[in-house]
């Protein structure tokens, strides 16, 4: 948290991301500032308010959280079992809800994963995903990960229009998916940001417990592969055919839990 709040400062002192870290004199080369937004922002309220700031700042967004959860899964279902499911994703995502940039990608993600499951909204209505990647792209490095959704969302698409055979315009979905990528190429650092993720996985993979295979002895793995093999025990038990959108989204809700 502290690191974060220095270089939100160090950002606003110099105006710049790639800056040479003080604290660091025998670095061998500068540092990118790839999380500079929650940065910046958690800085001025830390010196408006001290650390209280900052804790209000992740209470204000664990509740923005819960909430999109909670709508997602009304979507589909009455609220007993919408209000069950949403406290059991909590719970699997409740070592992650730091107050920490990660913290705005589980926002960011549900938010997508919200707007994939409104079949009633036109694809028009969701271009303000376009600025939702520009912001994402600012703040934390799962972008990549919501432009995986993306991606299998679409295929999935297709898959189910060719089954049911619906045709529906295409070309949207595709402006739409390249438009975010665009997005992310916009932002103050430019097109690098695209090869971030990569870069900070390479380094990060080996000392960071967030990015190692996710263990099965903890209680918010366990939550989170119990909600996943509920879903596929309900789904044995009320056998019906699954969308390929369904498909895919629970084969990629398994791999992210059990990649870290």
């Amino acid at each position: 948290v502290w690191w974060h709040l220095y270089v939100g400062r160090l950002v606003r002192q110099t105006h710049q991301l790639t800056l040479w870290d003080p604290a660091a004199p025998f670095a061998s080369r500068p540092y990118v500032a790839t999380q500079w937004l929650p940065g910046v922002v958690a800085s001025f309220g830390y010196q408006w308010a001290g650390a209280a700031a900052v804790v209000w700042l992740r209470a204000a967004s664990i509740l923005v959280l819960t909430a999109i959860v909670y709508a997602t899964c009304r979507q589909r279902s009455g609220r007993l079992a919408a209000g069950c499911a949403c406290i059991v994703a909590l719970i699997g995502a409740a070592g992650g809800l730091n107050p920490r940039p990660q913290l705005l990608s589980f926002i960011f993600m549900a938010l997508l994963v919200w707007a994939q499951g409104r079949p009633d909204v036109g694809q028009r209505a969701r271009w303000w995903l376009v600025g939702l990647f520009w912001v994402w792209g600012s703040c934390h490095g799962l972008w990549a990960v919501g432009l995986a959704f993306m991606a299998v969302s679409l295929v999935a698409d297709v898959l189910d229009e060719r089954a049911t055979r619906v045709s529906r315009p295409l070309r949207g979905r595709v402006a739409l998916t390249a438009a975010c990528v665009l997005a992310l190429m916009l932002t103050p650092l430019g097109p690098q940001l695209l090869v971030s993720p990569f870069d900070v996985a390479a380094k990060a993979s080996a000392i960071a417990d967030e990015w190692k295979v996710t263990p099965l002895d903890n209680p918010f793995a366990i939550a989170a592969c119990l909600e996943l093999g509920l879903v596929a025990v309900m789904w044995v038990l009320r056998p019906q055919r699954r969308s390929w959108g369904d498909l895919a989204h629970f084969a990629f809700a398994c791999g992210c839990v059990l990649w870290m």
